[in-house]
């Protein structure tokens, strides 16, 4: 988990950055561990862990226009390495179990949304040579995840 950290972004809320978990990860691993095992054992994740840092970051077009920034939500390196942890432990635990359908690409390692696609070709596919009907609907929720506040980032540019 520790060695796919990014260590691009600075301003860490913590002060830890990933570069220096990275270089740590020997001495860390075990104590994080602990510390880790002790948080969910007991149900609660300090709230260190779920501070965030929201830095606009530049997309495209004119930098004088705030529509072209988007957020992003700088978190707790350690939290993050939690997080990576508990998500792995649920993804063996639900594919182990065959508690989790093929068809949910997204969340498996060497799928995604083009082996989804391909996936529904081959369906339709199929269906129109058996002369079947098919009804599709898309639904796109990138507009919903790549905005800003305007007036906040406005404001922020002034102080």
């Amino acid at each position: 988990m520790i060695k796919r950290l990014k260590p691009k972004i600075t301003g860490y809320p913590e002060g830890y950055s990933p570069f220096l978990v990275k270089q740590l990860v020997s001495a860390f691993a075990d104590p994080l561990a602990l510390l880790f095992s002790s948080f969910l054992s007991i149900g609660k994740i300090p709230s260190a862990r779920k501070r965030a840092i929201i830095a606009p970051i530049f997309k495209k077009g004119a930098s004088s226009n705030p529509a072209n920034y988007r957020p992003v939500s700088v978190t707790s390196v350690l939290g993050k390495v939690m997080e990576q942890a508990v998500a792995a432990d649920m993804l063996d635990y639900l594919l182990s179990n065959k508690l989790l359908h093929l068809n949910q690409n997204r969340f498996l390692s060497k799928w995604s949304t083009l082996t989804n696609h391909l996936e529904s070709i081959s369906d339709w596919i199929i269906s129109f040579d058996n002369w079947l009907a098919n009804r599709v609907a898309y639904i796109d929720f990138s507009r919903d995840f790549d905005t800003v506040s305007h007036p906040k980032l406005l404001y922020k540019q002034v102080v």
